[in-house]
This record gives C-alpha cells, structure tokens and sequence, in this order.
C-alpha cells in the first residue's frame, strides 16, 4: 500500500471517527441511536453486544441497502472476509476469513469457513451461492467455531437466518433493471393460516444478465446470470411452549460459467500459436475483457432441501431444540480447458453431486450461575464426480509443434514427431474424442459428535465460558479411470527401450511424458479408508467494564477435516491419495459494546492463531491438488463500528489488519510469505442520510459504501505475476419512498469507479511446457448500475 494512500484512508477514517463522536455527544434526540441486532452466534439468543467473540452482524435494512443480494457481494460490508471464484463456482468459490481458506475444485474438499443457513451446515461453498431474497440477518463469525458448530470452520463461520413466518400479513415485491440487461424480480408473502397457531411465508426470486466477457470467436458472452428459486416455511405453535418450522427450498441455475482472460503472456502462448498458426486468436488485454475459445462454458445446478427445526421448552428453565435436514445439490459443467480457440483439451461434462442428512439435537438451561447447553451432532453424506477429458482436433499438431519448438527441429526432423516414431497414421495417435474418457468418483462420509457449551457466571460482572466438543468422522473413496489413448500406449514401450546414452533420450522421455500427462493419460483406479477422532474446544473470559460494554479474552481449538483428492490426477500420488486433517490453536482478546448513549456500537479484537498441516492447493505438474502444509501462522486486529450521528443519518465501518503467513518447514519460495488472497490491510465504510422531502410526503435516503483492498497476491504459488495491487471499491445507491415505505424506487451503481482488479491468477494449463508460462485470470465484477422499484405490504 502507497503511503500518500495510508494517509488518505488514515484520514479519511480519522475526519469520520470525529464526526461521529462530535456529532453523536452533541445530539440529544432519543431517535438518534443504534439498533441493536439479537445474534445466534452461541445457539441462544443474544445481544450482539454481549457475545464474548469477533461477530459482525448485518440486518436485512443493511443487506438491502448495500445491495448485498449473495454471499459474494457481503465483502462491501465485512472487512474480514475475503471472497473469489473460479472457473466454476459451484466447485471454484473459495471463502476466507482473517485471511484463511481453502482452494481447490476437489469435490473432497470442504472449505475452512463453514456457511450454515438456518443452522444446517453447508458442506460445500458452491452450494451456498444461490440469491438471497428473504434473509433476516447474516452474521459472520471469526476465528475458529468448533465447538458449537463443528469442524470445517478453522477460520470462522457465516452464519445466514432466513425470515420466518409471521402471524400477521405482509410481504413484499420487488423489480430491478440494469445494465447488461440484468433483471432481477424477486418477493415474499407472509401471514396466518390458523390464528396464533399456523402461520407461513413463500419466497422467490429471479435473475437473468448478461456476461461480462465477450468470445471473440463466437461472440457469445461469458459469466452471465440465469438462475432462479423458491422457499417456502410454516411455522406451527400449538402452544406457548412448542413451534415446530419446516422449510424447502429449490434452487436452479443455468448460465455460461466461467471464462478467464490472458494476464500475462510471456512465453507459454506462443507454443500455442505456433501450433496453430493465422487461425490462433490472439488474447487481449485483460480488462478489454475478451477470450476466444472452441468450446463452450457451462454451468447447470439444481439444488433443494428440506428442514424442520422444534423448539420445546420442556420446563421454565430447559429448552431442547431439534434440527433434521436433507439437501440434494447436482451441477454440470463443461469448461475449454486450454483456455484458446486452440481445440487441445475439452472438459465434455463433469457431473457433481452432494447428498446429505444431518440431524442436531440440543438441550440449553439455566441451573443457579450456569447457563449450559449440550447437545449431539449426526450427518451422513454422499459424494460423487464424474467426468471425462477429451482430445482435440489439434492435440497431435500442438504437442508435435511445441516438442518440435522446444529441441531445435529435432523432433520432427530427425525423430519423425508422433507418428514417425510409432508409426501410428496422422491423426491417429491422440484422437479426436479419445483420452480420459471416463473418471468417476465416489466418496461416503459419516460424522457424529457430542458438545457442550457453558456460561457460568463467577461474580455479577466476570463470566467464564468454557466448551468442548468431540467429533468421530468416517470417508470411504473409490476412483474409477478409463482411457483411451494409443499415443501414450505407444510411447511407453519406445522410451522404455530407446538408449539413455543417446543425445536424443531426454527428448523421447519428455515426448513420452507430454503423451501420457494425467489429464489423458492412464491413471491407476484408487481406493481407500480415513477415520478421524478428534477435540476441538473454547474457554473464554468476559468482564463487563460496565452495564454496556465487556472486555474478553479467549482461547480455541478447531480443526478442518482431512479427506481425499477426488481428482484423476491425484491417484499418481499412490493407491491412497488422502490428506490430512487441519488444526488451529487460536488465541483473541477484544473489547465491545454500546458506547454514547446508544448511539455507537463498537468491536474491536486482536488475534493469534497456528494452524498445523494446513491444507494447501499445489500444483503437482499437470493439475492443482491438496497437500498438508506443516504451519501457518496469522496474527492482526479489526475493528468495526456503526454510529447514529443524528436522527437519519448512520455511518458505519471496519478496517482489518492480517498477517497470515507460512512458517518453517514449507518449501522455500513460500516461507515467510504472506498466503494466498489475503491482504493485509482492508477497510471498510459507508453512511446512510435519510430524510423527508420537504412537504411532498415523500422520504428520501443516499446511501454509499467502500471497501478497499491492500495488494495480496492471488495465486497459490505466489509467482509475483499473479499479484492484484490495491484497489477500492465504492458502491451508491439512492432513492424515494412514500406512504410510510409502503412504495419505493431506488437508483444504484456498483463498483462506481469501475475499477478492475483480479480475484485469481493461474497458470495457464499445457502452456507450463514453456517457460516462462502463460498467467491467466479471473476477473472481479465491472461496473453495474441500475433501477429497483419496491412495494411493502
């Protein structure tokens, strides 16, 4: 980060910091206050104030007004969290928090911030990513929460509660229009069936854009929107003591996703161009955003579940609740894999699915000075992948022009190429729709564990929490490859029997290599077996400094499960390719509360954390897969904030400092490094300025937003091309409503500034047979704008 740019946001955040207090001791309205959010982020019902940890919540009003409308668009808001996507997102979408998370398309991965929507846990990110049309609040827990919600959140929790039925009747209906032809239609009803004692609530939305990328080639467009879902909830209270609310939900998208562009051509593309002579389409310049390909880029998902969650206060101190839910998520998708017009390699269909069952009971009391709260945790889930990489028209013409590029002319002057040295007829040693045409993946997991969570209150003012939670785990996998492909069968026995001592002998092996890379070569099946027990746990300290504000100090043990690659390529790390579970011991120390009569609340938190056997996304060569890393270590502050400066008038803001880096005994290019996508400096901020209209009987709001980004490099070697350098984001939106907020009609614009910045570097497949290769990359969002009118009733 610059120093003229420190100064300006040190500025910036000082000038608002003044304001806020000058302002806020100065106005003497009642109205002129903070709304405080009830949290669920220790499974009871608590101020936000009063949690002993790093929550930020964020309420619907909020959501609405940012614009927040999924998972990804929530960084606007949250400092500490950092959010990208590849080229898929249903198996692509990495979350992070204080600069940790998880990488990597292996369906067998789960991600170190779990999502939890209506307290049943998420398993895979991808899964999460469908509009949010109906939410009451998300909150978003940092650091690690195993003890309450369980592993696969080492680095924190998103934590998303929907609305619930209401015994009175409203709703709303909502319409948006933008650029890119984006429509977005989406609403909500709400109301009694039986008086006092039934009462349900439907759901829905729509969204259909536009891509941001343009195909040179086709002039289709890329990362566009087509998706669409319903949910629908009762909520049963046959009595004061019992409710009972079953949901479901449907999800479905089907969009052309995702496409990269060329970052950085330094060598890798011109092997590709030689191959393909004047047909080959050049790439252009990255935010010119334009790719050329030979196949299409899709992405199909269809995703439903069903819950129910009982509450039952079995007496006037102990309530169970009961929570049983099923989800059933399957995504297709079909990718160009060498990322050109070049018809090299092709993903002709890769097929996901996750089936689970999870069932979470729990008992929370008050006995004397203890609030306690125990409870047992059951899931069984199915995985399962299939896929198939194909040849080209132009794999033979492309691995025979670069081996050829590559020695001099001596590959196919003097060796013949492919065909000569086999004596397999052109076009017959990688044929077209022939290589790795069928890899399927399973994976069977079942998981169970007991907890126990309790405040116990020592004096009037000091409280100790202390928590533990084991967890038994089980994962079965089975690989099973088939492949076609006479080039390889051909070159093995040739390299095998041709004289080492010849000139020409490391042409031929790396030839045989190039033939027989996992993408399409033969791999061997796999199987195999991995159960893990495990302790993860918390004792917190909390002091009331006074009847508004507490102190706390906290330590944590959480862990992120271990599993399997279930990736074709990763079976030539052995019969067995499994990784290792991920551990944290964390440490934290904060401060929150109410501060100004009411009119700013305040969190602040510094933090250590080691996690051992990290699990990190490498490149084997041929293709990303997960390995244990032996330590990382992250340490920093944050601070956010949210103020009543005057009667319609709110600021609010964060800022982050991470330092999250790879300790000893990593390999040497990332020791002391800090880790992928994770900047050290994030800030964050915003107001909202509402007030009537002069004596038209309209209201009108401005509302603006930013969050800026220090540089953090974005790919998972920390090659220095794959660094994004700062960047910030500001976002407006503005608007009228009348008849007491029953219409409305708003203006807003994203990413105003249009500003372009990357979320992740790749290197570019095949092109890594040069060097230096050629850097890919996913883009981030361009500018969006638009209109959205709003009935409430």
């Amino acid at each position: 980060m610059s120093k003229q740019l420190m100064k300006r946001l040190y500025a910036c955040a000082a000038s608002l910091s003044v304001a806020a207090g000058a302002s806020a001791i100065s106005t003497t309205s009642s109205l002129a206050q903070v709304n405080e959010i009830v949290v669920t982020a220790q499974k009871r019902e608590q101020l936000l104030s009063d949690v002993p940890i790093a929550v930020s919540a964020y309420s619907s009003d909020q959501l609405q007004k940012s614009g927040v409308t999924d998972l990804r668009s929530l960084m606007s808001l949250s400092p500490g969290l950092v959010t990208t996507s590849t080229d898929s997102e249903t198996d692509g979408t990495t979350f992070r928090l204080r600069g940790i998370g998880t990488t990597g398309q292996n369906i067998g991965i789960e991600g170190a911030v779990g999502v939890f929507l209506d307290g049943i846990y998420i398993s895979r990110a991808g899964i999460a990513l469908t509009d949010l049309p109906d939410v009451e609040r998300i909150e978003v827990l940092r650091g690690p929460q195993g003890t309450l919600f369980g592993r696969n959140t080492s680095a924190g929790t998103i934590n998303v509660i929907t609305k619930a039925p209401e015994h009175e009747f409203g709703g709303m209906a909502e319409a948006t229009y933008g650029n890119y032809d984006y429509v977005n239609i989406k609403g909500a009803v709400t109301g009694p069936v039986a008086e006092d004692v039934l009462a349900v609530r439907l759901s829905a939305s729509y969204t259909m854009r536009d891509g941001f990328i343009d195909d040179l080639v086709t002039g289709q467009d890329y990362n566009d929107r087509d998706r669409w879902g319903l949910r629908g909830s009762f909520l049963l209270t046959p009595n004061d003591d019992v409710s009972l609310r079953v949901t479901a939900d449907y999800a479905e998208a089907d969009e052309s996703c995702c496409a990269a562009v060329t970052r950085s051509d330094l060598g890798g593309i011109s092997l590709i161009q030689g191959a393909l002579g004047a047909a080959f389409v050049a790439p252009a310049k990255p935010f010119a955003r334009k790719a050329a390909y030979n196949s299409p880029f899709t992405q199909n998902v269809d995703n439903w579940g069903i819950s129910g969650e009982l509450n039952w206060d079995l007496n006037e101190t102990i309530t169970m609740t009961t929570i049983l839910s099923y989800r059933d998520w399957d995504a297709f998708q079909q990718s160009d894999v060498d990322f050109t017009n070049l018809d090299i390699l092709n993903r002709n269909g890769r097929n996901d699915g996750v089936e689970t069952f999870s069932a979470e009971m729990r008992f929370n009391g008050q006995f004397d000075r203890v609030n306690w709260l125990v409870g047992g945790y059951y899931a069984d889930e199915a995985l399962r992948r299939s896929e198939d990489f194909s040849f080209g028209a132009d794999t033979e013409l492309f691995l025979n022009t670069t081996l050829n590029a590559l020695s001099g002319g001596a590959w196919i002057g003097i060796l013949g190429g492919y065909s000569g040295l086999t004596g397999l007829a052109p076009g017959t040693v990688f044929p077209d729709g022939a290589g790795a045409v069928s890899s399927i993946l399973n994976q069977d997991g079942e998981q169970w564990a007991l907890f126990t969570h309790n405040v116990i209150d020592v004096t009037d003012d000091l409280r100790l929490t202390a928590g533990v939670r084991y967890t038994e785990e089980t994962k079965k996998a089975t690989g099973t490859m088939t492949t076609i492909n006479p080039g390889c069968s051909a070159m093995l026995p040739i390299a095998a029997g041709f004289p080492m001592a010849s000139p020409l002998f490391p042409l031929v092996a790396q030839a045989a290599g190039a033939a027989c890379l996992p993408l399409w070569g033969p791999v061997p099946d796999f199987g195999g077996k991995r159960k893990e027990t495990e302790w993860s746990g918390t004792v917190k300290l909390d002091y009331d400094l006074t009847e508004e504000v507490i102190a706390y100090a906290s330590a944590s043990r959480g862990y992120k499960g271990g599993g399997f690659n279930l990736d074709r390529t990763a079976a030539l790390g052995g019969a067995n390719p499994q990784f290792k579970g991920e551990f944290v011991n964390s440490y934290e120390a904060g401060i929150r509360g109410i501060f100004l009569d009411n009119r700013l609340a305040m969190n602040g938190a510094v933090f250590y954390a080691k996690y051992k056997d990290f699990q990190l996304l490498t490149f084997n060569g041929v293709q990303f897969i997960t390995e244990n890393v032996s330590k990382v270590d992250t340490m920093g502050a944050e601070l956010d904030f949210q103020a009543s400066l005057a009667e319609g008038f709110d600021v609010f803001g964060g800022v982050s400092y991470t330092e999250a880096e790879y300790g000893n005994g990593v390999a040497a290019p990332l020791t002391g490094r800090q880790i992928t996508n994770a900047p050290k400096w994030v800030f964050t901020g915003g107001a909202t300025y509402t007030r009537p209209i002069g004596n038209s009987g309209l209201d009108g709001f401005l509302h603006s937003d930013f969050r800026f980004d220090s540089g953090a490099n974005t790919g998972s070697n920390l090659d220095p091309r794959k660094i994004q350098d700062d960047y910030i984001v500001v976002n407006l939106r503005g608007g009228v409503s009348f008849d007491d907020g029953r219409w409305e009609l708003e203006g807003w614009a994203r990413n105003v500034l249009d500003q372009n910045y990357i979320q992740v570097a790749f290197d570019q497949p095949l092109t890594t047979l040069a060097s230096p290769s050629t850097i890919n990359a996913f883009l981030a969002e361009p500018r969006t704008y638009g209109v959205t009118g709003r009935l409430n009733f």
